[in-house]
C-alpha cells in the first residue's frame, strides 16, 4: 500500500535512485544525540511515531553502480524506464537492529543506509528519526533522558496539533491521567470564525482510527467523548457557533500510570454547516503528549 509522501519521501523522490543521490559520507558523524556512528555501527529501529507507519524509515530496493548503468544504456537504447519506489517502513519493522552500510547527504539532510534482506535496504533521515524515537540512540545518557519524562531535544517536547480541517482551531487545554481509573483524557478546545457549524465525532465506536499510541508502539482505545456539556461517542449535530470556544474532551482507557507519554493521537471528525446536510470529514491529529497522572 502507498502512503501519502512525507518530507522524507518528498527528499528522496526528487533524486531516484537514492543509494546515487546526493553525496556519500564515509567518515564517521555526529548525530543530534552527540553519539559518534560510524559504518558497521548497529541501530535499533523503535516503533513509528504516527501509529503503523514510520515517517523517517524507509525501505528501497538497492541496485549495483554496474546495474544502475546496465539500465542507463537499455534507456538510451529505448527500453521502458522503470521507476524505484522507496516506501515508508511500517509497524512490524519495530525492533530490528541493522548495520550501518553508509551516509549520505541528500539535500543537506544526513540518512544512513542499513542492511536488510532479499536485496533490500532500509534507509533512515537520522537526526530526525533519533528525535522522534523511530531510532533508538546509542547514547545511554540520551535515552535516559526520555526514559526520565524529560525532553533529550527541544524539538521533541513539542506538541503539534493537526486540526481536522485548516478552518478550525484547536487548543491543547490538558492530558490528564486517572491513576484509579487507568485512563487519559485529552481536553481541547475548538472554535471558528465561520458561519455557525455542525459537528460530529468519528464514525463508529470500534472506528479503528480512533486511538493513542505511546512510544513503545502500544495502542489504546477510545473509552468515551465529551463535546460541550453532552457525553457521549457519537455526536451527532453539535453545535459549534461562531467564535465561541468549545471543549471537546476524548478519553482513553487501559493505560497504566507508568505510561508518561503519548507519541501520537488521531481522531475521527465530520464537519460543516450547521442548517446543512452536506458534510466533510477530517481527521485530528496530535504527536508529543506528556500525561499529567493524578
Amino acid at each position: 500500500m502507498k502512503t501519502k509522501l512525507s518530507f522524507f519521501m518528498l527528499l528522496l523522490s526528487i533524486a531516484m535512485y537514492s543509494q546515487l543521490a546526493g553525496k556519500k559520507i564515509k567518515t564517521p558523524i555526529t548525530a543530534i544525540d552527540n553519539h559518534v556512528y560510524s559504518i558497521g555501527d548497529s541501530l535499533s529501529i523503535g516503533f513509528p511515531s504516527k501509529g503503523e507507519i514510520f515517517q523517517y524509515v524507509g525501505i528501497y530496493k538497492f541496485e549495483s553502480g554496474f546495474s544502475t548503468a546496465t539500465k542507463v544504456i537499455g534507456v538510451l537504447a529505448g527500453d521502458k524506464v522503470e521507476k524505484n519506489e522507496i516506501v515508508l517502513a511500517k509497524k512490524d519493522l519495530s525492533k530490528l537492529k541493522a548495520k550501518i552500510i553508509h551516509f549520505q547527504d541528500i539535500k543537506n539532510t544526513l540518512f544512513a543506509s542499513l542492511e536488510y534482506k532479499d536485496g533490500y535496504r532500509i534507509l533512515i533521515q537520522l537526526n530526525e528519526a533519533l528525535k522522534s524515537r523511530e531510532i533508538i540512540s546509542n547514547s545511554k545518557e540520551y535515552n535516559d533522558k526520555f526514559l526520565e519524562n524529560t525532553t533529550a531535544d527541544i524539538n521533541s517536547d513539542k506538541t503539534i496539533i493537526k486540526s481536522f480541517n485548516s478552518d478550525y482551531k484547536l487548543q491543547l487545554v490538558s492530558c490528564i491521567g486517572n491513576k484509579n481509573d487507568q485512563t487519559v483524557t485529552v481536553n481541547l478546545l475548538v472554535s471558528h470564525k465561520l458561519p455557525h457549524q455542525s459537528i460530529s465525532f468519528g464514525h463508529y465506536v470500534g472506528d479503528g482510527n480512533n486511538l493513542v499510541y505511546d512510544f513503545s508502539g502500544n495502542f489504546y482505545p477510545l473509552k468515551s467523548v465529551k463535546f460541550g456539556s453532552s457525553s457521549q461517542l457519537g455526536i451527532y449535530n453539535g453545535k459549534l457557533p461562531t467564535n465561541v470556544p468549545i471543549n471537546i474532551s476524548l478519553t482513553y482507557k487501559q493505560i497504566l500510570p507508568e505510561v508518561k507519554e503519548l507519541s501520537f493521537l488521531t481522531s475521527n471528525f465530520s464537519f460543516g454547516a450547521f442548517d446543512d446536510y452536506h458534510k466533510e470529514n477530517g481527521v485530528l491529529e496530535i504527536s508529543n503528549l506528556k500525561i499529567d497522572w493524578k
